[in-house]
């Protein structure tokens, strides 16, 4: 199996790594690099080592043609922008140019959580973000990402899918190297995440929009109905009433009555038979639709609990008004 060509400088790079990591000075002719910590020496020599990998010639500089080759062959990206924007100010980088230009990336200021968000939304590979945080990899760390110093990937962040390490390292060059990837590109799951929540809370709002006029419709016929219940209860109040006022009347015989002849006696006993006995069951059925009346009532209030309407004092006043004509009736 043929190493890529990344792979191959990877390991030739580390024996450059342990010398350059001892220097006090650099190439000949410059001046002496100030370090203020071990750090920014490992960091000196990832950012020596890339250099390296980019110079093809082994000139001691980077020029626009091997920048294109990097972009084209290892990234492969066929626009030469990256590269032109890379040679700007100077088309014959050295290893101190390519140090100080870092120092003036934006990457370089980034914090542990922009490095965990281009992990996700960049880099695509979301699983290592934890081990990220944990050993709170910044944008300064990443030159010996880049260049998998002393075994970062596999000894500290503990990445065995090599496939994974060489996209994390190539990735990470990119970065060091031309800045931040394109904000379009970069911000692609931000805005994914921002319209599916807002998605999401849009037809959430909706349901309970539609949920809460179903619920409002649901009452308002349950209180219509309760309406016409009663006003047919109060019309049965005064037909009842009508029918007692009725028999009070013609209950009582006047001695006049007595006078009257057999015949017309027998005929008039007759008639207050009949019309009792009419009566009777005109009350009968009274009785009867007061306590359908009552059974309806009772349903539409088990509906009205099951739905959580909050109409207690109507309830209240309905079945006191029932119980007061059951007691009349029943009197």
């Amino acid at each position: 199996m043929v190493l890529p060509v990344f792979c191959v400088r990877a390991m030739l790079v580390g024996g450059l790594l342990v010398a350059a990591v001892g220097l006090s000075t650099v190439e000949e002719g410059t001046s002496q690099a100030a370090f203020t910590s071990s750090d920014d020496e490992l960091e000196f020599a990832a950012i020596k080592a890339i250099h390296w990998h980019l110079d093809d010639n082994a000139d001691g500089t980077v020029d626009v043609s091997e920048s294109d080759k990097f972009v084209h062959t290892e990234l492969h990206e066929v626009s030469e922008e990256k590269s032109h924007r890379f040679h700007e100010k100077n088309q014959a980088i050295t290893s101190e140019d390519l140090w100080r230009t870092w120092h003036q990336n934006k990457v370089f200021q980034w914090t542990n959580d922009d490095v965990i968000f281009w992990l996700e939304g960049y880099v695509e590979l979301p699983q290592y973000s934890e081990v990220f945080r944990k050993h709170n990899i910044t944008g300064r760390v990443l030159p010996s990402v880049a260049n998998n110093t002393r075994q970062i990937l596999q000894t500290v962040l503990q990445i065995t899918d090599g496939q994974h390490r060489q996209k994390i390292q190539l990735r990470a060059m990119d970065v060091v190297l031309f800045g931040p990837p394109n904000a379009g590109y970069f911000s692609y799951w931000k805005d994914a995440v921002l319209v599916l929540s807002s998605t999401l809370c849009l037809l959430g709002l909706l349901y309970a929009l539609r949920q809460r006029q179903v619920a409002q419709s649901r009452i308002d016929t349950f209180l219509e109905n309760i309406r016409v219940y009663e006003k047919e209860l109060s019309e049965l109040k005064e037909k009842l009433e009508q029918q007692e006022e009725c028999d009070g009347s013609g209950g009582e015989s006047s001695p006049e009555d007595l006078t009257l002849s057999l015949p017309e006696s027998e005929e008039t006993l007759s008639d207050v038979s009949l019309r009792l006995d009419s009566e009777h069951d005109s009350l009968q059925q009274a009785r009867e639709a007061v306590e359908t009346l009552q059974r309806r009532v009772s349903d539409l209030e088990a509906q009205l609990r099951d739905s959580h309407a909050s109409h207690s004092a109507l309830q209240s006043l309905l079945q006191a008004s029932y119980c007061r004509e059951w007691e009349h009736l029943n009197h």
